[in-house]
């Protein structure tokens, strides 16, 4: 990653297609998201063995994280369905998805902390792989990112319209966890500063809108 990060406007977020959104700061800043690249502590990622199935990291998550990854599972196609609600409005971009854990071997989930609803829709817009057809018209989207930079060897994990997911390698894995990385360290400043609408709030908009 280069050290020199993305300047936003002052009280706003520049999107990659270069639409500029208007932030809402708030009242106490959040603790600062490190992103910076660096080698795994924790001794999960950090291996020189191939990766055992899906196993990387421990779902340590609680019943409300685990419920709201369900939600996110079961509605990823309406989001990128209501992509232009969704970058249209700085707090629903801003949405955090803590509960995703996505990671690399070696560097852990350095590169890849509090992603956004607002990062998984640029990311599904704008990188190709992460948007799979298969020969008999099923459609899914990548949704979790696990594997090993050098290797290419992955476990990525997708999910279709009907919320049901599965685990697959998936090809050309560069060009998978670089793009979300590079997209979700641009808005790390963002994240801190600015308003965000939870999951469930952003749900209850998108079912009531007009």
């Amino acid at each position: 990653m280069e050290d020199k990060k993305f300047q936003h406007p002052e009280g706003k977020i520049q999107l990659l297609n270069g639409r500029v959104l208007d932030c809402y700061p708030l009242e106490q800043p959040q603790d600062e998201v490190d992103n910076q690249l660096s080698l795994d502590t924790t001794g999960v990622y950090l291996s020189l063995k191939k990766p055992n199935k899906a196993n990387m990291v421990k779902d340590d998550r609680d019943e409300d994280e685990k419920e709201l990854m369900k939600l996110f599972h079961d509605n990823a196609f309406v989001f990128l369905e209501n992509r232009e609600k969704i970058l249209s409005d700085s707090r629903i971009f801003l949405c955090p998805l803590p509960f995703i854990k996505n990671g690399l071997a070696y560097t852990g989930t350095s590169g890849f902390h509090n992603p956004t609803l607002g990062i998984y829709i640029e990311f599904w817009m704008t990188c190709t792989n992460s948007n799979i057809m298969e020969e008999n018209g099923k459609k899914w989207l990548l949704c979790h990112i696990s594997g090993s930079p050098l290797s290419g060897i992955n476990r990525c994990t997708l999910v279709n319209p009907q919320g049901e997911m599965k685990c697959e390698e998936v090809t050309s894995f560069r060009e998978i966890w670089r793009p979300f990385m590079e997209i979700n360290t641009r808005y790390d400043e963002a994240k801190i500063k600015y308003e965000a609408y939870t999951l469930r709030q952003v749900l209850s908009i998108l079912e009531n809108k007009s």
